[in-house]
């Protein structure tokens, strides 16, 4: 997460891209007001030698990035296309995330978290209509889930930024 100017956030990413500590530019979270920068990890331990395979797919504005590590599967994604909107953007992510997650032999089945930042208004479609799509994909209760607006991503095209966690 980052406030600050453009030509700040460009060296943000560029610094953590370059010692492998950002997998997609796309989904940094872009702070309306001022902030120290704020990164968010995941530590992943075991008993044997953890081995992390990392994927990343761009397809049509699709950017789709999913590590894998044992039993557990982290998956993260944006869409750049503006033609689609949020809830448009939020269906094509989550049917990539749905195919990623198969192909690593998972599905929504075994995510316990979904994370969702997303820009827009107060409106009820904003509000409401993306997370609709994102709670069609799995039974209930479903996993842990945060919606959360911001002010902006990395890349001012996409819409919404999701990250998942299965086991």
């Amino acid at each position: 997460m980052y406030a600050g100017d453009d030509d700040g956030a460009r060296a943000m990413i560029t610094g953590a891209q370059q010692r492998d500590l950002m997998t997609n530019p796309d989904a940094l979270v872009r702070l309306a007001g001022p902030s120290l920068p704020v990164v968010r990890a995941a530590l992943t331990y075991g008993k044997q030698a953890v081995a992390v395979v990392a994927e990343t797919l761009v397809v049509d504005g699709l950017r789709l990035t999913m590590k894998k590590s044992g039993g557990m599967v982290w998956c993260s994604a944006t869409c750049a296309d503006m033609t689609l909107g949020l809830v448009g953007q939020t269906s094509v992510i989550m049917q990539a995330m749905d195919a990623a997650l198969r192909a690593a032999g998972a599905s929504f089945a075994d995510v316990v978290k979904l994370t969702a930042h997303y820009t827009g208004s107060a409106s009820e479609e904003d509000l409401h209509g993306n997370m609709k799509v994102r709670h069609d994909y799995y039974a209930r209760p479903g996993p842990a889930s945060t919606g959360l607006p911001v002010w902006g991503l990395g890349n001012e095209r996409c819409r919404i930024a999701v990250d998942i966690i299965a086991v």
